[in-house]
């Protein structure tokens, strides 16, 4: 709960508060939105790692999460499949996409 609470802008909360992100931090960092649901194991095995990352890149992007579960118009819109994903974004557009465990991948396109 640590890493959302400082690392992780907001969970986004609708299809319209999605759109509204992206398209406010067109001009901004880097945003990476992290797709995941609370029963996937591989998301839980991955917080220690995604923790770490989120502290080392905070400068350089902005990371907020969303619950597939709760939110599957958002889910079936960016057509994700796999848990987590993360999408990447640059001026508004996604310019990468990472399937975790990834975090070295993930670094990477961040800090491109």
């Amino acid at each position: 709960k640590q890493w959302y609470q400082r690392r992780v802008r907001g969970e986004i909360k609708s299809q319209a508060h999605y759109e509204e992100l992206i398209e406010s931090h067109r001009d901004e960092r880097i945003m990476v939105v992290l797709f995941y649901a609370n029963w996937c194991g591989p998301y839980k095995s991955s917080i220690p790692s995604v923790t770490r990352l989120a502290k080392e890149l905070v400068d350089k992007c902005f990371f907020y999460k969303l619950n597939v579960t709760e939110h599957d118009d958002v889910t079936r819109l960016c057509q994700i499949i796999v848990l987590p994903t993360y999408l990447i974004y640059a001026d508004a557009k996604v310019i990468d996409i990472v399937v975790s465990p990834g975090m070295e991948k993930l670094r990477n396109k961040i800090e491109f």
